[in-house]
């Protein structure tokens, strides 16, 4: 909570295949000469070079133990990553994920 204080937004960046140093430089593991790009929606910061990025408005605030959960809506969606894999972090490890040949759940129009 101390990084986003009583901010008013907040953003969310998917990052590729890649892009692991700076997912770690900001997972507390800095890289020497990592210099993230930012765009900005308003005030809110999103990476540049994202494939994809979602800026919010803080909506609620929930204490959960040592964590903060923080509920958004959602004032931006940028898309960039035609073809790029997203990175997740699964128990502890980077994977890529990869497109699945039958859609199992309709697409959202509505974006």
């Amino acid at each position: 909570m101390r990084r986003f204080g009583r901010q008013e937004s907040f953003g969310v960046n998917i990052l590729a295949r890649g892009q692991e140093d700076l997912i770690g430089h900001f997972a507390g593991r800095p890289v020497e000469g990592t210099d993230p790009k930012y765009d900005y929606v308003g005030d809110t910061p999103v990476f540049a070079h994202a494939i994809s990025s979602i800026a919010a408005r803080v909506t609620a605030r929930h204490e959960c133990g040592d964590h903060t959960l923080f509920i958004g809506h959602i004032i931006a969606l940028r898309h960039d990553g035609d073809g790029l894999s997203p990175i997740v972090l699964h128990v502890g490890k980077l994977a890529s994920l990869m497109p699945h040949e039958k859609a199992i759940w309709p697409t959202l129009d509505f974006w």
